[in-house]
C-alpha cells in the first residue's frame, strides 16, 4: 500500500466549491437533497494532491447522500490561523456515540444499517490515510441516531 502524491498549492475554496457544485445535481436528482456551500474567505491556499483530495471530498459527499433520506447537505470551509477546516454536515441518519471512535477503521460500518445500505467499510479508512498524507486530520461527530452527522477535514494552509 504505497501511494504517490503530487502536492500543489491550490485555492481550496474554488477546489472544494467546484466538487460540491458538480455534486449538487446528483443529490437533487437521486433524493431531492439540497446541497449548499459556504466559505469564510474567497481564497484559502493549501498544498494538496488534487486527485486524492478530490476522492476524500467526494467520498464524504457520497456518504452524506447515502445516509440522508431527506433534507440537506452543507459544505463549509473555515480559515483558521494555520489551517483550513472543511466540514460536511448532513441531516441524515446520524450515528451512535460508540461508533464514532472506530468509524475510520478498516471494514467498520454501522451494524444497524449495514444490511440496508451497501458499502465496503473502506472509504473512510482510505480517506483518513489520504488526509494524514496531507499532514491533516479527519474525524466525525453526531448527536446520535436521527440527528445527522458532520465530517471534518483539517489540513495546514500553504
Amino acid at each position: 500500500g504505497h501511494m504517490e502524491y503530487n502536492f500543489e498549492k491550490k485555492n481550496v475554496v474554488d477546489f472544494v466549491g467546484g466538487i460540491t457544485s458538480d455534486f449538487t445535481p446528483l443529490a437533487k436528482q437521486q433524493k431531492d437533497i439540497a446541497v449548499s456551500f459556504e466559505s469564510s474567505s474567497k481564497e484559502i491556499f493549501a498544498s494538496i494532491d488534487t486527485t486524492t483530495f478530490r476522492q476524500v471530498i467526494q467520498n464524504f459527499l457520497d456518504n452524506s447522500l447515502k445516509y440522508t433520506e431527506k433534507g440537506w447537505i452543507k459544505v463549509s470551509l473555515k480559515e483558521e490561523q494555520k489551517s483550513v477546516l472543511v466540514t460536511i454536515t448532513d441531516s441524515g441518519l446520524g450515528m451512535d456515540k460508540d461508533l464514532l471512535p472506530i468509524l475510520f477503521e478498516q471494514f467498520r460500518r454501522d451494524p444497524s444499517i449495514a444490511k440496508k445500505i451497501q458499502g465496503t467499510g473502506l472509504g473512510l479508512f482510505i480517506s483518513k490515510q489520504i488526509v494524514q498524507a496531507h499532514h491533516g486530520d479527519t474525524w466525525a461527530e453526531s448527536e446520535g441516531k436521527g440527528k445527522g452527522s458532520t465530517f471534518f477535514i483539517r489540513i495546514p494552509k500553504a
